[in-house]
């Protein structure tokens, strides 16, 4: 018989957050280590395996992942195949002994849980744990594949989860490789049959919230409870919430911030379902990027880059909205079955789009030893096996989308600047671009932060990023231009030779004089000639301004996304940091495109 664990006692934004929005962020300043692991952008995976594979943690660590989104549930099981229900235990739910009704965490789980957390920390590696199963709440696969929604129905339930979290947290609050505890993976208070909400794409989520809000399908109110539990014995790890209906960006929509400053919120990102998952997609002939139908309508919806950033823009209009930066957001799970035809392009467009917008992120998976469908080593071919039997892992351009994006970040062969620092906004965007042979700096390692942008810089800028073909001789309408006035001459008369750049009226092109953000808006969209997809909503821009269609261009275009409060400040002056995520996120659109 298992030994368990008495019950604890009762113990006595962006500053510049996304790309270039300024959001008050004064209450989500860390005060201790382990909320500073989350003040950088940091990449993850998850480990969601039959069993504690220790020896994973040093093969993620070589692969220069940070984190680990850990799921222990699945390790009171004897097997386990996706979709699939293992044998049903009665009573064998991990850590939490009996989901039917909680008592006490189990003893000889929670050793185990340690080790496997030891192990993590001997490779440096730090762990977000999440709970598959709650207290009324028993993970579907392993419930028959039924939804268990008796948490979101009974008051009883909740407070056994709020009291299994205490108790979880009195555990492990010093341990050094926990840097989150993830209350739930994927709740799904809409799938009650009290509550049923049943389509995201045509029904009103707003509405729905309306009528569950004070009751146990209340997620917020949830939270709260378990959040505060969790406060009494340990007040430094954070917290990481999911948004409702299985994490979809959606449901952010009627998601509000907890009472806690040590807080983070996540979704998870496999839309469209359809084209994403090998079940679905077994007998269609969806790919990316392309037209999928979705919903219970089955309405023919195009998915592109522009597709995935609009589904994700619930989120950050809620970041928004509620003044949480860029860094306390994270894309939890994200992934496409490998076999699916686009499936580099699509990782690749979602990994950009998180990267634009400061995002946290963690793909699913590394390494799962139960499935292999969105373990990307693999390739998007039939797996090939070695002579142990195992599948072979073998470097293909899916991987390579991940593997080069964990490069980056970790600074693997990559020009570094002393003045940029890793958790600062713009960090992915200026080391990708000087990657590239874009971006350069001043020299001896510095970039130049704060400082404002020239034209002269933005014209070798975009004249490196064009690959513009040199030409002998250019035509000089400048007074100012020589080789004595500016660095970058060629660059310049190449540029308005193709009509991105102009003088003033008095003939000069005035290359050491500043940017501002309606000139930034005017230059890019003439030299990637973008179309205007949508009129923008600023408020502080006159419907006559010269700049009117640029700045419309260069934000349905989801290069800028303003200063907040509605505004896009046409008249401030560019920094260096700013242009180079402008540009940073000009190519990823066209790559994308391509």
């Amino acid at each position: 018989m298992k030994k368990i664990i008495p019950i604890v006692a009762l113990i006595g934004m962006m500053s510049l957050g996304i790309q270039e929005m300024n959001v008050k962020a004064e209450t989500y300043k860390s005060a201790g280590s382990k909320m500073d692991f989350w003040n950088s952008k940091r990449t993850g995976t998850n480990f969601m395996n039959s069993t504690s594979l220790p020896e994973n943690y040093k093969s993620a660590k070589e692969a220069h992942i940070e984190y680990v989104r850990l799921a222990p549930d699945k390790w009171a099981k004897d097997k386990d195949f996706l979709f699939e229900d293992k044998p049903d235990t009665s009573g064998k739910d991990f850590l939490i002994g009996n989901a039917d009704n909680y008592q006490r965490l189990v003893e000889e789980d929670v050793a185990k849980l340690k080790a496997d957390l030891d192990a993590a920390q001997s490779q440096g590696i730090k762990v977000v744990l999440t709970m598959l199963s709650l207290p009324g709440d028993r993970w579907r696969q392993f419930n028959n594949n039924q939804n268990d929604d008796r948490i979101w129905e009974e008051e009883k339930y909740q407070e056994q989860a709020s009291q299994f979290w205490k108790d979880l947290a009195f555990e492990l609050k010093d341990h050094p490789a926990v840097v989150g505890y993830n209350i739930i993976n994927e709740p799904h208070p809409e799938t009650s049959k009290k509550n049923r909400y049943n389509d995201f794409w045509t029904e009103d989520y707003e509405k729905w919230y309306s009528k569950v809000k004070g009751t146990p399908a209340d997620l917020n109110e949830f939270y709260q409870k378990v959040v505060t539990s969790i406060r009494e014995v340990d007040k430094e790890t954070p917290i990481i919430l999911d948004s409702g209906l299985y994490a979809t960006p959606w449901a952010f929509k009627y998601l509000k911030p907890v009472k806690d400053n040590k807080t983070l919120y996540a979704f998870h990102m496999y839309e469209p379902y359809q084209l994403t998952s090998q079940r679905e997609n077994q007998n269609k002939e969806y790919q990316y990027p392309g037209i999928v139908k979705v919903g219970d309508l089955e309405t023919p919806m195009m998915w592109d880059k522009d597709g995935l950033n609009t589904f994700l823009q619930p989120v950050q209009n809620w970041s928004q909205e509620n003044h949480v930066p860029s860094n306390r957001i994270i894309a939890e799970e994200f992934g496409i079955n490998r076999t699916v035809p686009g499936a580099p392009q699509y990782m690749q467009d979602l990994i950009s789009i998180f990267n634009q917008k400061g995002w946290h992120k963690s793909f699913y998976a590394f390494r799962e030893d139960t499935w292999t469908g969105m373990n990307y080593e693999l390739g998007t071919e039939k797996i090939k096996w070695n002579e142990e039997g195992q599948p072979k892992r073998q470097d293909n351009p899916l991987w390579d989308v991940i593997k080069n994006d964990l490069q980056i970040d970790a600074g693997v062969n990559r020009t570094t600047f002393k003045d940029v620092p890793q958790e600062h906004w713009a960090f992915h965007a200026i080391h990708d671009l000087a990657n590239k042979g874009i971006i350069a700096g001043y020299g001896n390692g510095i970039f130049g932060m704060g400082d404002n942008v020239t034209r002269e810089q933005v014209a070798a800028l975009i004249y490196r990023t064009l690959h513009i073909e040199k030409q002998d001789k250019y035509e000089n309408p400048y007074r100012d231009i020589d080789g004595n006035s500016t660095m970058f001459p060629e660059e310049i008369l190449a540029l308005t030779k193709l009509g991105i750049f102009q003088g003033d009226d008095q003939g000069n092109f005035r290359p050491k004089a500043t940017l501002t953000r309606a000139e930034m808006a005017q230059v890019i969209k003439k030299a990637f000639r973008l179309d205007v997809k949508a009129p923008h909503n600023f408020n502080d821009v006159p419907a006559n301004t010269w700049a009117k269609d640029a700045i419309s261009a260069v934000q349905s275009n989801h290069i800028a996304v303003g200063v907040g409060e509605g505004e896009f400040a046409p008249d401030m002056n560019v920094t260096r940091e700013q242009y180079a995520q402008f540009l940073y996120n000009v190519i990823s659109n066209a790559q994308s495109h391509q």
